[in-house]
């Protein structure tokens, strides 16, 4: 595990500023967070001083100024990768989780709104009931395409794609699964 100092922490704060992408980190960045944090806190109640009080304070402002700066380039990051982009490398720790829940829920709202506009599209019909949506929500499933695919007619009748290599779409799942059992497509 690596050690944690406060200068450390602000290269790691400066780096995470100076960069528009996810600054790299390494894996055990977390875990050594909270094992520094035990022993700034204990330091800290045992030898009490105004020096320590203050730097507790300053160490827990940039850790969450690099937590913050952090969580909104992989929001940023799953919304283009929801429009087709690829997914950010320096992803730690729960992040890859964090980053992927992201990415599901754009997916999962673009397909609704798609939904919307093209029931809209072809013949004016009204909105399906609020309950409706939801099972309909329900019974999909996001995938992240793994080569080109021209458009094709699904099951429902209805045309879906082209799609790229590397885009994120929620598709319903008897169409999810057959480019699944294709290879064409992975699970996200």
């Amino acid at each position: 595990m690596e050690e944690i100092t406060y200068d450390y922490l602000r290269r790691a704060q400066a780096k995470e500023k100076g960069s528009p992408q996810l600054a790299e980190l390494s894996e055990e960045f977390y875990p050594s967070i909270q094992v520094a944090l035990e022993g700034w806190e204990k330091r800290t109640r045992e030898s009490f001083s105004l020096a320590d009080a203050k730097e507790y304070e300053n160490i827990l402002k940039i850790l969450r100024d690099i937590y913050s700066r952090r969580e909104q380039k992989i929001v940023l990051a799953a919304l283009r990768s929801a429009k087709g982009g690829e997914k950010p490398a320096a992803l730690v720790g729960d992040e890859q989780e964090f980053f992927e829940s992201v990415s599901r829920a754009i997916g999962e709202n673009g397909s609704r709104f798609e939904s919307l506009i093209n029931k809209r599209e072809r013949g004016g019909k009204e909105s399906k009931s609020a309950e409706k949506a939801e099972r309909e929500i329900r019974d999909t499933k996001m995938i992240k395409l793994l080569s080109d695919l021209p458009s094709f007619v699904g099951l429902d009748m209805s045309t879906y794609g082209p799609f790229k290599r590397g885009e994120m779409h929620t598709l319903p799942k008897r169409e999810a699964e057959l480019l699944l059992s294709r290879r064409v497509a992975e699970a996200v």
